[in-house]
């Protein structure tokens, strides 16, 4: 996969389960699987936003280190823009995933669509800060 995460299709063939095998009510399954998977979710929109704000730091440290080869920040002010929305945008994900991941510690039942808007927005926050760190670095270069 990309992001260099294991990835596996599992399929169960004529498998059975007695009574004691099952994890919570039979055929209730549902539910809980969605539970177990919207937790997961939440930890992969949280690693999202440490991804965008790790292109962010190394991002504006390219135009800090511009300034040793006596280039002034200030003649640069449309790249200061763009760090200043990729900033705005990285605080707007991080508060909606902080929401999700309260929702699943206070409701835990009803943080589905939450989770599922966090991990959402943090795709797309984390892919717009790549594509501005290289559009960034490539100006400095």
């Amino acid at each position: 996969m990309v992001d260099s995460h294991n990835a596996a299709r599992i399929r169960f063939d004529n498998v059975e389960v007695n009574a004691d095998g099952v994890l919570g009510e039979v055929d209730q399954g549902g539910a809980l699987l969605e539970g177990v998977l919207n937790i997961g979710r939440g930890a992969v929109a949280s690693e999202m936003v440490g991804v965008a704000e790790g292109v962010f730091a190394r991002t504006v440290d390219v135009p800090q280190g511009a300034q040793a080869i006596r280039q002034a920040i200030g003649e640069f002010q449309a790249l200061q823009h763009r760090a200043a929305q990729l900033y705005i945008e990285i605080e707007i994900t991080r508060a909606t995933v902080l929401k999700a991941l309260q929702m699943l510690d206070s409701d835990f039942e009803k943080a589905s669509a939450a989770v599922a808007v966090a991990k959402a927005r943090a795709g797309s926050t984390a892919t717009l800060a790549s594509r501005k760190a290289c559009r960034c670095t490539a100006a400095w270069a």
